[in-house]
C-alpha cells in the first residue's frame, strides 16, 4: 500500500461526495463503512447542507494514513445543532484523519475516517451568537 495510493483514494473519497456517487463510495470505503455513510451520514450531509462540497487544501500521507485540511461549503437547508435552517451559504474548513487498509489482492479502501471542524464559525455564519450564562462570564 503506496502513500500515492492511497492519497489517490481519498481524492476519490472528496470527489464522490462532492458528487454524490454512491457507486464510488462502495468503491473506495471498506464495507461496514460505506453502509454507514451511505445510510446515515450523507443523507445527512446532503439534506442538511444542500451544495455541500469540499476542496482538499493540503493533504499528507506516512504508512496507512492520509491528513487533509478541507475547505467546505454548501447552504443550511435544514435543522443543525438545534439551529433552524437559515438558508444562509456558508464557507468552512477541517482537518481529517483517514486509515486505510489492504483489501483483496491489490484493492485498499477506507477502514475509518474522523474529521474536526470549526463549528464555532460554522454557526456565526448561520447568525447565531452564543452568550455565556450568566454564571460563566468574568465580571
Amino acid at each position: 500500500m503506496s502513500t500515492e495510493t492511497n492519497k489517490t483514494i481519498v481524492q476519490r473519497m472528496v470527489t464522490a461526495i462532492n458528487q454524490q456517487n454512491l457507486a464510488e463510495i462502495d468503491a473506495v470505503f471498506a464495507p461496514d463503512l460505506a453502509q454507514e455513510w451511505k445510510s446515515v451520514t450523507l443523507p445527512w450531509l446532503y439534506s442538511t447542507f444542500a451544495e455541500h462540497y469540499v476542496e482538499i487544501t493540503e493533504m499528507l500521507a506516512e504508512d496507512d494514513r492520509v491528513v487533509f485540511w478541507g475547505d467546505t461549503s454548501g447552504l443550511h437547508t435544514s435543522e443543525v445543532e438545534g439551529i433552524a435552517p437559515t438558508g444562509r451559504r456558508w464557507t468552512n474548513k477541517g482537518v481529517f484523519l483517514l486509515r486505510l487498509q489492504a483489501g483483496k489482492p491489490g484493492e485498499v479502501k477506507i477502514a475509518e475516517i474522523r474529521g474536526l471542524f470549526d463549528n464555532l464559525n460554522l454557526i456565526k455564519q448561520f447568525g447565531i451568537t452564543i452568550t455565556p450564562a450568566a454564571d460563566q462570564r468574568e465580571e
